[in-house]
């Protein structure tokens, strides 16, 4: 079974998927048998050349359709992966390491494309590491805990997304740092994916971020581009706690002034994840009866709009 299951797996890797050891878990209603493999390793072909390995991961839990597998074909009802490592990776030419999964064309009797579709997908401790040395971005993310459900249609899926995480670097442009660096990231997101437009929709869900409660939609083109929206808005939070959550390069200019009580804000950034340096900024605030402490002293009983665009 273990020869069978990596021979198949195989099948959709450009680079290698190697198993150290699989066993049983237990049944769940057949045909689905549920696996226990340990210690996986998923590496691209140019491997050898970067060093940084798709995915490595100590558990990795699999429920498949067993009757599927015999007759040679992959029907996946669960991932979960726990302990483990994923790196994705873009050198200066703009090769990635996530080219690893094959990318068939449908054929007009056939509804698979590349790796097999699954229904649940689980992190646990897992550490997502993006480098893209042609944009200079990084961004890397502890996923304590992330639970995702898929629903396949004929446009693409729809999924239900449970997310705890630490947010350790979101740096759009490596000179000048992260946004909401080491902050928490915690909520559930409705996702759905178009497959005609290639474009991954976040609904307008709230988020906790940091600890304070936003309210977050985003767009995101996995197609030919790389583009993204991002719409974040907070009615009640302190202007320096709002702050702390953009880059040093921002922050350090808004960390001139401060505000006594609560703002509402709301945050645009624009941009695509291959081209280098900052995206769009657009940072709107709304003032009422506060109080602003600045270098040359407080002013009293302000009502106004502020806007910061970069």
């Amino acid at each position: 079974m273990l020869q069978s299951l990596t021979e198949k797996l195989n099948e959709n890797i450009d680079g290698s998927f190697t198993i150290e050891s699989m066993e049983p878990a237990f049944l769940q209603g057949f045909p689905n048998l549920s696996l226990n493999l340990k210690n996986i390793e998923i590496k691209d072909r140019k491997y050898e050349t970067h060093k940084r390995i798709f995915l490595k991961a100590e558990d990795f839990y699999i429920s498949v359709n067993a009757l599927a597998l015999l007759r040679g074909t992959i029907q996946i009802k669960k991932i979960s992966v726990g302990n483990a490592q994923v790196n994705l990776f873009t050198d200066v030419d703009g090769y990635s390491n996530s080219s690893v999964f094959k990318k068939n064309k449908k054929s007009e009797n056939s509804n698979s494309s590349g790796f097999p579709e699954l229904r649940e997908l689980r992190f646990d401790d897992v550490l997502v590491n993006i480098e893209n040395f042609k944009s200079r971005k990084k961004y890397r993310f502890q996923v304590n805990s992330l639970k995702c459900n898929v629903d396949y249609n004929s446009d693409g899926w729809n999924g239900k997304i449970n997310l705890d995480i630490l947010a350790e670097s979101m740096t759009f442009s490596m000179k000048n740092g992260s946004f909401i660096a080491n902050k928490s990231v915690e909520g559930t997101l409705q996702v759905h994916y178009n497959e005609n437009n290639e474009i991954i929709t976040f609904e307008k869900s709230p988020l906790e971020i940091g600890g304070e409660n936003f309210t977050v939609s985003a767009s995101f083109s996995v197609g030919k581009t790389a583009g993204f929206t991002i719409n974040i808005a907070n009615n009640s939070i302190l202007w320096r706690n709002a702050s702390q959550l953009l880059s040093p390069n921002i922050s350090s200019r808004l960390n001139m002034f401060d505000l006594k009580n609560p703002i509402s804000v709301t945050c645009l950034i624009k941009g695509d994840f291959n081209e280098q340096g900052d995206p769009l900024i657009l940072v709107k605030a709304k003032i009422r009866d506060n109080e602003l402490d600045t270098p040359g002293g407080k002013v009293y009983e302000l009502q106004f709009r502020w806007c910061f665009y970069q």
